[in-house]
């Protein structure tokens, strides 16, 4: 029998995590080891969630991915954190909390720093929210997809 360390295997399930969280289902359902790989910190701090992003109805709290998001929220994957924090601004309303979860992914998303911007003006930051939506316009050169990421965001 062929041996892989542990460590090799880790690695491939994150790269394969990095390809869509979807794609992650077949080493959970096939052993409780690998399942345990599937839910180490390094494989869900990396895991691809943009599904999350574009289908927003699968971060709802009756969805069978819930758990799912979850797990990759409290190992700090970027893109868990702004869906989580877009979920209680829009369902709750804003707090600091809730600002502050948004502001610490915002360096990471370009869809996490529009919405940040918004919220800050929102909740009456007026000066902040204009630089980080100014900053936002000057980290993309195409002004139509600045038009489509806030459409998405919006739409969140």
């Amino acid at each position: 029998m062929i041996y892989i360390p542990i460590p090799l295997v880790t690695d491939i399930i994150r790269k394969v995590g990095m390809q869509g969280f979807r794609y992650l289902g077949p080493f959970i359902a096939a052993s409780h080891v690998f399942k345990e790989m599937v839910f180490s910190k390094a494989v869900l701090r990396e895991v691809d969630l943009y599904e999350f992003l574009f289908h927003g109805h699968i971060a709802s709290v009756s969805s069978i991915y819930r758990t799912f998001l979850l797990r990759r929220l409290a190992s700090q994957n970027p893109i868990a954190q702004f869906v989580e924090s877009m979920r209680l601004l829009t369902l709750l309303g804003p707090s600091q909390e809730r600002l502050d979860l948004l502001g610490d992914v915002a360096c990471y998303s370009i869809y996490a720093r529009y919405a940040y911007g918004l919220f800050l003006i929102y909740c009456g930051a007026l000066e902040e929210g204009q630089e980080v939506l100014e900053n936002f316009l000057h980290k993309l050169s195409n002004f139509d997809r600045a038009v489509m990421i806030s459409e998405q965001v919006e739409t969140f």
